[in-house]
């Protein structure tokens, strides 16, 4: 039976997308654009579906069918209506008190965008548009606009029963008063335009986490998966845990206190597992004193619009920082997997000359290793990456590999400015089995560079002969003059100017 309804939905869902393929195409560059803006203010955006009855296999009989077949006008409650409903509440709940928490929310359209109006009433209280939640701090540091219709806004239970109240009380719990969390839901005919209209006009601050929390369909989970949006699914939650309670109303949209009891949970624990809910403080309030003699360089700027000229104006763009001491096919291996992920990949080469290979020849190297990667863009990483100002520590590191370095002014800079100038979300790296410095400096850019909405990627470093591809590597067959060995691990355009610079000294 379940096997069946699941093929059921399969085939109604793509059908959904087939029927849909204009609204999708318009979609994936509205959600685009909006992850942008999000993302230029340091702020996260992510996009959670509401429990969808077809994915839940753990339902009852009884359950389904009230799902499926029931549906009701909570603005014009009949008999009938009320007597299920009672059923759905505690038992000691009365039918006055079912009335009131289903009473006072109106809709108004305005500019062809729904708001809520407000009301105030025992139970259900709406001010400036927004349902009230429950125990939020005066004071906090972040705050998280919850949008949505009906599930986000919450059909049917008072103000401490809805998603925000229980998450704020989560969050109070695990944080402190370190966050607030704030119910931006509509519904009563709201659809996710209206999310995005009320996403544009919320004053979204750096630290901000924006949840659209919405009963999509098919073909718009599939317009945000195009779109490389952050994106979870709740029923994978709900299928996980046995429904021995009522969660749902007449529809998965419609949750019942102990729903949103449940998704309050799921949805904080899954926040708290992307590194999107921290008891870090923002990275604006940790970093800013470290960046901000940097807010007015005259030779940042000028850095800045150097490689603003070499933007090409994708959507999805990396980054990879590179030394290249000299170019290896360790390199050439690590650009190669990290260009198909992405619409751009810019390679900075590390221009400070304190290497065996001098700035000039490292980087026409790059460019020579990868001219045939049409989407790869080669940069000189001027004095704001990995350079002696910096990071100083990068080049002592070949006479003492036990050195402790400082490597979160670079990654801030990294994140707060230059990531910003082109887009990019993601920095790619190799694992580092061998360079202490370079280990510490992966791993403090996995816990920096998230904050700056940047994901950091770690592919496995090249073998050959057993042993990774290494920069120093060929700095060492070099030293021996064995060019054989050279030849097995650097490009063939690396290979020519070696053998033309040292063979014959």
């Amino acid at each position: 039976m379940k096997e069946m309804r699941r093929v059921k939905a399969i085939v109604k869902d793509r059908l959904d997308i087939a029927g849909h393929k204009n609204e999708i195409a318009q979609l994936i560059i509205n959600i685009q654009n909006l992850t942008a803006k999000v993302n230029k203010v340091d702020a996260k955006l992510v996009f959670v579906s509401v429990p969808n009855v077809n994915r839940l296999d753990n339902l009852t009989d009884e359950q389904l069918k009230r799902i499926q077949n029931w549906t009701f006008d909570f603005n014009n409650i009949d008999i009938e209506d009320a007597k299920l409903i009672h059923t759905l509440y505690d038992e000691n709940v009365s039918s006055e008190y079912i009335q009131q928490i289903y009473d006072g929310v109106k809709v108004f359209e305005q500019n062809g965008c729904h708001y809520l109006s407000d009301f105030t009433s025992q139970y259900v209280n709406i001010m400036n548009g927004h349902r009230l939640t429950v125990n939020q701090p005066d004071a906090f540091d972040d705050s998280v606009y919850i949008y949505g219709s009906c599930t986000a806004r919450g059909t049917g239970v008072e103000d401490s029963m809805t998603i925000e109240s229980f998450m704020q009380k989560l969050c109070n719990e695990k944080f402190g008063s370190k966050y607030r969390i704030e119910n931006c839901g509509v519904g009563c005919g709201s659809y996710m335009e209206d999310d995005f209209r009320h996403i544009e006009e919320t004053k979204i601050g750096s630290g901000d986490i924006v949840i659209v929390l919405e009963p999509f369909k098919a073909w718009e989970i599939f317009a945000i998966k195009k779109a490389r949006a952050s994106y979870f699914d709740l029923s994978e939650d709900f299928n996980k845990n046995p429904i021995n309670e009522e969660w749902f109303l007449d529809y998965t949209g419609h949750t019942l206190p102990a729903g949103n009891r449940h998704i309050a949970k799921f949805s904080f624990d899954r926040l708290v597992k992307m590194g999107l809910l921290t008891s870090e403080t923002s990275h604006e309030k940790v970093y800013t004193q470290i960046t901000e003699k940097y807010v007015e360089n005259e030779e940042l700027k000028a850095y800045l619009r150097q490689i603003k000229e070499l933007d090409r104006g994708t959507k999805l763009n990396g980054a990879i920082v590179m030394n290249c001491n000299p170019f290896t096919l360790g390199h050439r291996y690590l650009i190669e997997n990290a260009s198909r992920t992405v619409d751009t990949l810019y390679i900075f080469v590390v221009e400070e000359n304190r290497s065996f290979f001098s700035f000039e020849d490292r980087i026409e190297l790059v460019k020579k290793g990868c001219a045939d990667l049409g989407n790869v863009v080669v940069i000189p990483s001027g004095k704001f990456i990995i350079s002696a100002s910096t990071f100083p520590g990068y080049f002592n590191k070949d006479y003492d590999n036990t050195i402790k370095v400082d490597t979160s002014e670079d990654v801030s800079i990294f994140g707060r400015y230059i990531a910003k100038e082109l887009n990019i979300s993601k920095r790619f790296v190799g694992e580092e089995p061998l360079d202490p410095v370079t280990n510490q400096y992966n791993l403090s850019m996995k816990k920096i560079l998230p904050l700056f909405g940047i994901e950091l990627i770690e592919i496995p470093r090249k073998e050959s002969g057993s042993k990774v591809i290494s920069a120093s590597r060929v700095r060492e067959y070099l030293k021996n003059k064995d060019f054989d060995a050279i030849k097995a691990i650097v490009p063939a355009s690396t290979y020519e100017y070696l053998k033309e610079r040292y063979m014959d000294e």
